[in-house]
């Protein structure tokens, strides 16, 4: 009998092992992803940035194109 839980407890040890592996695996792999995730965020709020600082530079390209168009009617 004792012969006999002594390898059920052995049993129990080499499947609690693996299962710690296989978790450490997955948590390794999610870590992973966290990252690549962060960096696809980063990247996605720098063109956010980039259109927003490409518009206000087009709204200030057309105040000018405006004040110019009003500058060159005051001279007819």
């Amino acid at each position: 009998m004792i012969e006999l839980m002594s390898g059920m407890k052995e049993h129990l040890e080499i499947e609690l092992n693996y299962r710690k592996n296989e978790l450490s695996s997955c948590k390794s792999d999610i870590r992973g992803k966290a990252e690549e995730m962060d960096k696809q965020l980063e990247r996605k709020r720098e063109i956010e940035d980039t259109i927003e600082n490409l518009n206000n530079s087009i709204e200030e390209l057309e105040e000018y194109r405006q004040y110019k168009l009003s500058k060159g009617s005051e001279l007819i």
